[in-house]
């Protein structure tokens, strides 16, 4: 146990020590000056004695069970003065800077004997996964006021999980208003688009090309067979968690930015019937969702996406091309978010050709703004900016004839910036699903 002097303290300490210096050469002071140091020596061990019998205050901290990314999060501190004497107290919070770009602070708060006191503040989290918050800090000190006492109390953790509050709102209720809202444009299904279900005997006004001619010359009635629409298209999700996806784009990562993509997407597809599963890879398989219907198999993707950050390794498209190829042999549309950003045929074609051999391939090739901004400068700047713009104009060619080689090779490619990816892919990926592309 520890006692501090406060301020005050300090502040009183000095003012005696002024007076005794201004007062010694004037003489006659001096029992006057000692008698108010011993007074206030022996209020000093009073206060001091005081505080070091508390037993302590009662502390909790409740938090939420998830905050969502960029949206604030209420956290509430709890103080409890559980000492028969009335308390000041200030109260300290330590939180990453992800979190809020200064400590929670408390001051000066009044504790009557037995009395709680709350204090609420907000967070805003920058960064996805569980968040530490530090020590909370609780200095207590007598109304006096000469001493403190400090008194800390446990870490704690805040879950950020993307924000899925756009998808979750009354717009969710009419799903056609929230898919228009993310720019998703109206796609008429092309052909008959139908499964066979069942036969049944003709009655007029059914389609006569619907006629099943071995069945009517079985039973000797004419029967017809019955479709029913199609809703079983599987939708795999692979987003790439390797390092380039790590790349700081607006108000987050490359990573962060692919995530909420896939999210918009997953909701589209359940919107649909489809059923909707997620990989995570970089150099290994970090995690797999299969894939499922209902729009409760949301939930499992947000927690699958909720932890993974960006790691400082290339991926594997060999090794996930195999494990995809395993998993799901169904033949279904296999959405892959990555930063495309060198194309060697061993690493990058050729896995992803054979993908697309099995799957209907989406490659969404997200695009480092910052390479659009150095190509588009103009002519001023110094020697260094040219080069910098020849390098940039360079990485977007092989960029393009890497996309138009893998075109060749039956992958449906997406070219674009991360924050301006969600529209596009969504009309593409409906497109693919109605067998428009």
């Amino acid at each position: 146990m520890r006692l501090y002097p406060t301020p005050r303290a300090i502040a009183l300490g000095l003012a005696w020590t002024a007076a005794a210096l201004f007062a010694v050469p004037l003489g006659g002071f001096g029992p006057a000056l000692g008698a108010l140091a011993f007074a206030g020596l022996l209020v000093a061990a009073w206060d001091a004695s005081r505080l070091a019998r508390l037993r302590g205050p009662a502390f909790s901290r409740t938090l939420p069970e998830r905050a969502p990314l960029g949206r604030d999060a209420l956290v509430t501190l709890t103080l409890e003065n559980c000492d028969d004497v009335p308390l000041r107290a200030d109260l300290h919070e330590e939180v990453a800077r992800d979190l809020a770009p200064d400590d929670p602070a408390f001051t000066d708060l009044a504790l009557a004997p037995g009395e709680a006191i709350r204090c609420p503040y907000t967070l805003r989290p920058r960064r996805r996964g569980t968040r530490p918050i530090g020590e909370a800090i609780a200095l207590l000190r007598t109304p006096i006021g000469l001493f403190q006492r400090r008194f800390a109390f446990a870490d704690g953790a805040l879950r950020v999980v993307p924000d899925t509050s756009s998808l979750l709102p009354r717009e969710a209720l009419d799903p056609q208003r929230l898919l228009a809202a993310l720019g998703v444009k109206p796609v008429r299904p092309r052909g008959t688009g139908m499964d066979f279900e069942s036969l049944r005997e003709y009655v007029p006004g059914d389609d006569v090309r619907h006629i099943d001619w071995r069945a009517t010359a079985r039973r000797g009635r004419t029967i017809t067979r019955v479709y029913r629409h199609e809703r079983d298209h599987p939708l795999l999700i692979a987003i790439d968690t390797s390092r380039l996806m790590g790349t700081r784009c607006g108000r987050g990562n490359t990573l962060d930015l692919a995530i909420e993509s896939a999210l918009a997407l997953a909701y589209t597809a359940l919107h649909h019937g489809d059923r909707v599963g997620l990989v995570l890879f970089d150099h290994a398989i970090r995690s797999y969702v299969p894939p499922r219907r209902s729009r409760r198999a949301l939930g499992p993707l947000i927690e699958a996406v909720s932890e993974v950050q960006p790691r400082m390794v290339e991926p594997d498209y060999t090794r996930l091309s195999r494990e995809l190829s395993r998993r799901q042999r169904q033949q279904s549309v296999v959405v892959l978010f990555s930063d495309f950003a060198y194309a060697q045929h061993s690493v990058v074609h050729d896995p992803l050709a054979l993908l697309a051999k099995r799957h209907r391939l989406l490659l969404v090739a997200l695009r480092n703004p910052l390479v659009d901004e150095i190509a588009a400068g103009g002519e001023r700047g110094d020697e260094l900016d040219r080069y910098r713009r020849i390098v940039s104009w360079d990485l977007l060619h092989e960029r393009e004839v890497a996309l138009a080689e893998l075109r060749q090779r039956r992958v449906v490619t997406i070219d674009t910036t991360p924050a301006d990816v969600t529209p596009p892919l969504l009309n593409r990926y409906l497109a693919l699903r109605f067998g428009e592309a």
